[in-house]
């Protein structure tokens, strides 16, 4: 690993916080300004089936499936979420990350009611007393079909794709279930990652925007 690369690194790191900064001023801008006018500063709407936002997610769905998953769903309709609070959050966290520079799409499966309280509230961190195979965290996948997985969506048959700060995230190749944010951020990492597995663990939930 050399000077050079640390430099490198280094400079990107700046450049992206700075980056990050502008969005989170943007973002506050916007809440102020909606609470302000007395707009709605959260959102649900029904996207056009020839909307690139409908499009880009159908082809995120269509096209991480895993055949081993039986899964062959029909995307009947997309929906976009608006939440101006949760949004500055998610800005908020990404200047506290080692890496601010890796944000990417995952999905996550969970219960109409699950949905329903995320998309308001945010994510919140469950309480399992070890019972996680990566600590008590957020999980979420690369594949759709992973996701999708009636263990997780308990038949509501809705799939949440997520913008999420990965930061600097660590690779394991077996169980941490004893893992927390705080050990985590100790030995200098933001999120846990499991590679053949397409899954992504945030333990701290604020990473995670809609």
């Amino acid at each position: 690993w050399s000077e050079i690369e640390t430099v490198k690194n280094e400079k990107i790191r700046k450049i992206k916080l700075e980056e990050n900064e502008e969005m989170f001023k943007r973002a506050k801008e916007e809440l102020k300004k909606a609470e302000e006018e007395k707009v709605r500063v959260f959102k649900r709407e029904i996207l056009d089936e020839d909307d690139a936002e409908f499009i880009h997610a159908q082809d995120m769905v269509l096209k991480f499936i895993q055949p081993t998953h039986n899964w062959y769903p029909t995307i009947s309709f997309v929906e976009k979420v608006t939440n101006l609070q949760l949004s500055v959050k998610f800005f908020q966290s990404i200047s506290q990350l080692f890496d601010p520079s890796y944000i990417a799409e995952k999905f996550h499966g969970t219960s109409e009611h699950g949905i329903n309280g995320i998309i308001k509230d945010g994510f919140t961190l469950p309480q399992s007393e070890g019972k996680n195979m990566y600590g008590d965290g957020v999980y979420l996948a690369s594949d759709s079909s992973k996701s999708a997985q009636e263990m997780y969506t308990k038949n509501s048959n809705m799939l949440l794709l997520c913008k999420v700060a990965l930061g600097k995230c660590k690779t394991v190749t077996s169980a941490c279930n004893k893992m927390t944010g705080w050990k985590l951020k100790k030995e200098g990492f933001d999120s846990i990652g499991r590679k053949h597995f397409h899954t992504s663990v945030l333990l701290q939930a604020l990473h995670a925007f809609l």
